[in-house]
């Protein structure tokens, strides 16, 4: 299965308690690096959407929106820490 990663990937330096983050835009390649450097990256996107187009094998599935389009963005916030490291980075696609 061929995955398309989008050029226009945004890479969040979620500063967990401080629910602050500094927003990069990064190419392809970059994204491979930071891979590479096991920044952990979770895919937002819908279920859906993840069956529409497929999944970047290491991401992380973790959906924003629920299937009415609602979020609960305490709890999202919370299961992104259990992902990613407190005030480290973060590739959000």
């Amino acid at each position: 299965m061929k995955i398309k990663l989008l050029t226009l990937t945004l890479l969040f330096l979620l500063k967990i308690t401080q629910l602050f983050a500094e927003i990069y835009e990064v190419n392809n390649e970059k994204i491979k690096i930071l891979l590479e450097s096991s920044v952990p990256m979770i895919d937002i996107r819908t279920e859906g959407e993840w069956h529409e187009t497929g999944v970047i094998k290491s991401s992380h599935l973790l959906t924003f929106f629920d299937e009415d389009g609602n979020y609960d963005f305490k709890k999202w916030m919370f299961e992104v820490g259990e992902i990613a490291e407190e005030n480290g980075p973060v590739i959000i696609i």
